[in-house]
């Protein structure tokens, strides 16, 4: 349960980030930002 919501909690930052370099105009690939490589996206 505690994985589940620390998963949920990166994919909303992830977003955020996301968005916020969009809007900034910077082209960064989000891996150079938060390394992501362990989350798990629950199928819908």
């Amino acid at each position: 349960r505690e994985g589940l919501l620390n998963d949920l909690l990166r994919i909303e930052l992830r977003e955020a980030a996301r968005d916020y370099l969009s809007r900034t105009r910077r082209e960064y690939p989000l891996h150079y930002v938060f390394d992501m490589s362990d989350i798990e996206i629950p199928p819908p």
